[in-house]
């Protein structure tokens, strides 16, 4: 997008300052321009439309020359501000869908002219939220005059709607807990706390970091947590505006830009002292309500409830704080005093009268919990703060050299290493914190650097990933009564999807992944990069835009180095994000975005590129066949598929006559895939046919490079009663079982060919050996199957016939066999017709229709060859 096209650059503050600048452009005036930013950024700061004034202009007047102001006014200062803009406006809009009508709204009314007299605002809002097809409430008023950025967003916020979808995730923190349990999760907290002081290599701090993308249950974790193996203090820093659950807790205890804070951040040694006389506070009132035996504190789970329901422990705690601190005793004047506790470059200095607190309040915590006589409560006490964007570099005050997040740290830190609280810890979690916030390569920490340690390792296989479909209570089967429906692919992948479907909310459910996965507006990430989760490439972009895919395009995070430089992110088979990819890619020109993507990541393989290609290829046969009730589930026959090859490619069958061939009705359900290893069972079969995903593979080990599912349902065999899964694992089946989902399945095997020379012999026997290595999935003989050969180039193989064939011997050798004891016939007699199995060579040849496809396609192979080259 460039700068005219970029709604910033229509606001008014911002069109007035770029129209003065371009009148006194012959005189080149740097000095002049500077004065002119300094009050643009004043009448930005004004309205509200960026925050911290002070280092904003700081940032932009200083340190950017007036050369550069001179030469490049947009992109050496301009820039700055834009990125201010956006972050504040992610920050303050909970839905990504209303992003678009808020910008449509600011640079159509320009607000900051007239923010008391916006003539008829209510009918302006719903207007702007109907034209982009977002949901509006008829019965929304504003109810107040608007006077600042803020207020606009709020309105168009109260407008969208009653409460969305999010404010009943409370559903799924009510019912029992499924999945995994937490133990692991609190044996490696209890590891952390040992490793500060011991172990190799060592921790820098007491705190542990919870990191994954989006609705995976990060909270739902803490929870269960809480609910079983220690007391735990929550905060949570989510947004006043957005309906998440938990609620916001302790909301008011930081600074965040638009909310004022209680903690003190005048410098970084301010906000240590609070923090600390904070944890003391909590304490106190955990150990009060301990030892009047209250029954609010009695387990752990009780105290969460309170928390939960409740806002008379929070009240408690933040009346407590700040009755402590504005008092005039001698203890308390000694905790305010900037010399009780001080920042250093790796730690927190602290003074006795201090420490003596900190030992007292310990000492009685510990003896509550003896008294309270529960032995699976241990001597721990974790302080978890969720939505923990706030804390990190983005947030930091002007006022403070480090993110409130380091405080935090180095405060656990000196609480461990001086032995006062040694069973403490805090937990950090969230999405969209970056993970380079939350847990920083040691290069870009000094703290770690100065103390040679390392951070805790982050928390991110929550084992949350496919929940409802592994530890239901009703276990998934392969009954195929709803294949294809947004019921039916609710149930895999992350756990909130289902919520939707549950509480009654299927028509919202894709309009929301749809917004979550179109990301946030701030990322810019290009549209190509939604072809990632439908076609399954390997990612492999740098950290800091693998990190943006967790953040803002719901990737899921799978790997993290030990030392947290290297990161590995990828979107699994999750059917409802590949539906809301589908419907964010509607009306693209897909082919344009596919050799898009394959320009941008440079030095891909040619043969990995073309194996790309044709499983677009596949999927776009397939549009308008596979379009059910609005969603492109691509649940359909087989011939559905080759006829949409036929329309665009040159198909050659091998049987005299396709049409009548019995594959051909065999069912396929198809619209994303799946990268597995290196082979693929009958397992993975069944599977993808329910998720609606083909194979393709990370290492090619077979004669084949592609497999799709195709479920037969002319043979009439019952399934319904045959499970996937045993919790976190694949279910071992047994024979009778194999035998039924052998003769229920068969399989499209593809290999892909980008050309063909006169040196390789092997096209004669290519379908051959396809047939051949099938067996390795369905672990014996399985002659039933198609084999397609996809020849990606202008001129024919060498050696082309009319028909593809494969052996002939085999062929004959499969027709005589019986097949897992399902079938039964007299030796030497034909169990089907000598077209047993279908060859297909699909042949990419220029024609007038695709020769821009064509072109294409040698481009980025050509690309690749000269990268790897």
């Amino acid at each position: 997008m460039n700068n005219q096209d970029d709604p910033f650059y229509q606001l008014g503050p911002v069109r007035k300052y770029l129209g003065l600048v371009a009148k006194s452009y012959q005189n080149n005036l740097g000095s002049w321009k500077k004065s002119l930013l300094q009050e643009l950024c004043e009448n930005l700061y004004k309205f509200g439309y960026v925050q911290n004034l002070s280092n904003m202009t700081y940032v932009i007047t200083l340190n950017v020359s007036e050369n550069a102001l001179s030469n490049d006014p947009d992109t050496s200062a301009l820039d700055i501000l834009k990125r201010n803009f956006y972050i504040n406006l992610d920050f303050l809009c909970p839905y990504v869908e209303l992003i678009p009508c808020i910008l449509e709204f600011l640079t159509s009314q320009r607000p900051e002219l007239r923010p008391y007299r916006g003539r008829n605002i209510t009918a302006v809002i719903k207007d702007i939220c109907r034209r982009n097809n977002v949901q509006v409430d008829n019965n929304w008023q504003a109810d107040r005059p608007y006077s600042n950025f803020k207020d606009i967003v709020e309105f168009f916020v109260s407008a969208n709607g009653p409460p969305r979808i999010q404010q009943k995730l409370a559903q799924l923190f009510e019912v029992r807990h499924m999945g995994p349990s937490s133990q692991p999760f609190f044996n490696f907290i209890k590891k952390t706390i040992r490793n500060v002081s011991e172990g190799f290599p060592r921790v820098y701090s007491p705190c542990v970091y919870i990191v994954q993308s989006s609705m995976y249950g990060k909270s739902r974790l803490i929870k269960d947590l809480a609910c079983h193996h220690v007391y735990i203090s929550y905060m949570c820093f989510r947004e006043e505006l957005i309906s998440g659950y938990p609620r916001a807790c302790f909301a008011r205890s930081i600074d965040r830009g638009n909310t004022s804070g209680y903690f003190r951040y005048s410098n970084d040694s301010a906000f240590a002292c609070d923090v600390v006389l904070f944890l003391i506070c909590t304490l106190e009132v955990i150990v009060e309500g301990l030892e009047r035996n209250d029954d609010d504190f009695t387990t752990v789970e009780k105290f969460w409830n309170l928390q939960e329901t409740s806002l008379v422990f929070e009240q408690n705690v933040e009346m407590r704080f700040l009755e402590k601190r504005d008092s005039i005793g001698y203890i308390w004047e000694t905790i305010r005093d900037q010399s009780a506790v001080r920042i250093t470059e790796d730690s927190v200095v602290i003074s006795e009268d201090v420490k003596d607190l900190l030992r007292t309040g310990w000492h009685k915590y510990r003896s509550a919990l003896k008294r309270n006589k529960d032995p699976k409560i241990e001597e721990c006490f974790v302080l978890a703060i969720d939505e923990a964007r706030s804390l990190g570099i983005q947030s930091k005050p002007d006022t403070m050299s480090e993110p409130f997040l380091k405080i935090f740290k180095r405060v656990a830190r000196f609480l461990n290493t001086a032995i006062l609280w040694r069973g403490f810890a805090i937990i950090f979690a969230g999405t969209p914190a970056a993970i380079s916030d939350l847990s920083p390569p040691p290069e870009d920490d000094s703290s770690l650097i100065a103390t040679d340690t390392t951070d805790a390792y982050p928390w991110h296989d929550l084992g949350t990933f496919d929940l409802h479909v592994r530890w239901a209570e009703t276990p998934l089967t392969l009954d195929f009564s709803e294949i294809g429906t947004l019921r039916s692919y609710a149930k895999f992948g992350r756990p909130s999807w289902k919520l939707y479907t549950d509480s009654g909310h299927e028509n919202e459910l894709l309009a929301d992944a749809t917004a979550k996965l179109a990301g946030r507006h701030i990322d810019r990430l290009s549209k190509d990069q939604l072809l990632y989760v439908v076609y399954a490439p390997l990612m492999s972009h740098d950290y800091r835009v693998a990190e943006r895919f967790v953040e803002s395009r719901m990737a899921t995070l799978q790997w993290v180095s030990d030392y947290h430089d290297k990161i590995e992110v990828v979107y699994p088979s999750e059917p409802i994000l590949a539906l809301a990819a589908h419907r964010l890619l509607e009306g693209e020109r897909d082919d344009y975005l596919v050799f898009a993507l394959l320009a941008e990541r440079g030095g891909l393989p040619s043969g990995d590129a073309g194996k790309f290609i044709v499983r677009w290829m596949l999927l776009d046969a397939l549009k308008t066949a596979g379009l059910r009730d609005g969603v492109q589930s691509n649940y359909c026959r087989v011939r559905d598929l080759f006829n949409g090859l036929e329309e665009k490619y040159l198909v050659t069958c091998s049987s005299n006559h396709p049409n009548q061939h019995p594959l051909l009705n065999g069912r396929i359900h198809i619209n994303h895939w799946k990268t597995l290893g290196s082979t693929c069972t009958l397992n993975d079969l069944a599977e993808g046919f329910l998720r609606g995903c083909g194979f393709c593979f990370k290492e090619n080990k077979l004669a084949f490079n592609l497999v799709i599912p195709i479920y037969l349902e002319s043979e009439h065999v019952d399934l319904t009663n045959i499970r996937l899964f045993e919790g976190d694992k694949n279910r071992e089946w047994e024979k009778e079982e194999k035998d039924a989902v052998r003769q229920a399945f068969s399989v499209i095997v593809i290999q892909v060919r980008n050309n063909q020379n006169s040196r390789d012999g092997k096209y004669k026997t290519v379908h051959g050996r396809m047939v051949r290595h099938s067996q390795q999935i369905f672990e014996k003989k399985r002659p039933y199957i198609i084999t397609a050969y996809f020849q990606l180039g202008e001129t024919p193989p060498v050696g082309y016939r009319n028909k593809p064939s494969y052996k002939k011997n085999l062929a004959r050798f499969f027709s005589i066999q019986k097949d897992s004891g399902y079938i039964a016939h007299p030796e030497g007699s034909a169990v089907l017709n000598p077209d047993f199995a279908l060859a297909y060579d699909i042949r990419v040849t220029v024609t007038n229709t695709n020769k821009e496809f064509i072109d294409r396609y040698r481009g980025v192979t050509r690309y690749s060859k000269e990268r790897k080259g």
